[in-house]
């Protein structure tokens, strides 16, 4: 019985490493190749934010020097009851940015982990919309940008 017993233990933990170790290539080698290939065709498109749901706001297409800063700030949400308030997490980027072109092909390296930029350039403005790091490929300068000017080509 205890024969029996110790095969089915070490049989379960060799199925448990067999699979859970072959699906976690699967999905590094589905993310790796997700990132390359979203990457080669990507261009620049004029960006905007929703600031409310009648009002969209056109965004400066622009290049920044991101330095990480992330704040928290207190942002009026819609529920389904009514309205209420959340801390989102902004990412803090400061005066104006180098311009850029319309159409130009990019690369994408990084996405931040704010839903939200405080932009501080003649005062703070908050906009409901995140950053992306990329990589301009005609020229190679790498920065950050608003996300909703990047486009993946099919």
């Amino acid at each position: 019985m205890r024969k029996g017993l110790l095969l089915l233990v070490v049989l379960s933990i060799s199925l448990l490493i067999v699979f859970c170790g072959s699906e976690s290539t699967s999905q590094e080698e589905s993310s790796t190749n997700d990132t390359v290939s979203g990457s080669m065709n990507s261009t620049l498109i004029q960006p905007t934010v929703k600031l409310n749901e009648t009002i969209t706001k056109k965004l400066p297409l622009q290049l920044w020097e991101w330095d990480g800063e992330i704040k928290r700030y207190t942002v009026t949400t819609a529920h389904q009851s009514g309205s209420g308030t959340a801390k989102k997490m902004h990412c803090v980027i400061k005066g104006e940015g180098k311009a850029l072109t319309i159409g130009e092909e990019v690369e994408e390296i990084e996405e931040s982990v704010c839903t939200h930029v405080m932009h501080d350039h003649n005062g703070f403005k908050k906009y409901a919309v995140g950053l992306k790091k990329i990589k301009i490929k005609s020229t190679g300068e790498v920065g950050w940008i608003w996300s909703s000017a990047v486009q993946k080509s099919e």
